[in-house]
């Protein structure tokens, strides 16, 4: 091609028409300049085409991932919710100063268990950062995941490892030390009548079932956070 346009306007010249030399140039470096921009055109095509696939592939990794964290965060809600029941029914046991009997066994043994915390993964936001959050075209669902996982997963975290829990606990497991043994069935108070009456541990539990309360909430919030931003990343991927 390039061969012909060379011998067509050596041709011109050598007939002498120069005007038509002039303008069969100039069109011709029109058609290149066409053809340049097609050129660019299609292969920005190819390149968006790439990065739309590689934006899905890390869309659906970051999907599968907040799957899993809405398992873990269900799991942990289930868990805080049937702690906070036992410590209720302790409190209302201690208020009504109920006779002991060996059903209360078993929630005694549960008392003085640790806060549940919960592990979040980040795996597919890893995989975002590492090929870069410009690769999302969605501005606002790139500000989405930005928010859930560098806030609301961190202020999870940062709740959850709040020094205060750690107090409330050690003073109730030191309690349980000093007023409680162990048996084959569960923890039995050595002397119930006067735990009935002793207000330090009333309000030692009724402290930790707050605490206990808010850690679920703040968790039940994480859990409708997390799976707002799946159901957007979802409608992202049907696009």
């Amino acid at each position: 091609m390039i061969k012909l346009f060379r011998n067509i306007r050596q041709n011109l010249l050598s007939e002498g028409k120069t005007g038509k030399y002039m303008k069969y140039a100039i069109g011709e470096i029109i058609l290149v300049v066409i053809g340049i921009l097609i050129a660019l055109a299609i292969n920005n095509w190819n390149e968006a085409r790439k990065n739309r696939v590689k934006e899905k592939d890390i869309l659906f990794e970051i999907a599968e991932t907040l799957e899993v964290n809405a398992k873990t965060l269900d799991s942990s809600i289930f868990w805080g919710n049937r702690f906070i029941k036992e410590r209720q029914n302790y409190l209302k046991s201690v208020r009504e100063k109920k006779p002991y009997n060996d059903t209360m066994q078993q929630g005694f043994q549960r008392m003085n268990l640790g806060f549940s915390r919960t592990a979040l993964s980040k795996s597919g936001y890893e995989m975002l950062k590492i090929s870069g959050f410009d690769l999302l075209q969605s501005k606002s669902l790139k500000k989405e995941i930005l928010n859930l996982f560098e806030v609301t997963y961190p202020n999870l975290e940062l709740r959850e490892n709040d020094n205060r829990l750690n107090i409330i606990l050690e003073n109730v497991q030191l309690y349980y030390w000093q007023n409680f043994m162990d048996t084959d069935s569960g923890k039995f108070p050595i002397n119930y009548e006067q735990l009935l009456n002793d207000n330090y541990f009333y309000e030692l539990i009724n402290a930790y079932l707050e605490r206990e309360t808010l850690l679920r909430n703040w968790k039940t919030e994480t859990f409708d956070e997390n799976n707002r931003v799946l159901q957007l990343i979802n409608d992202e991927l049907k696009n």
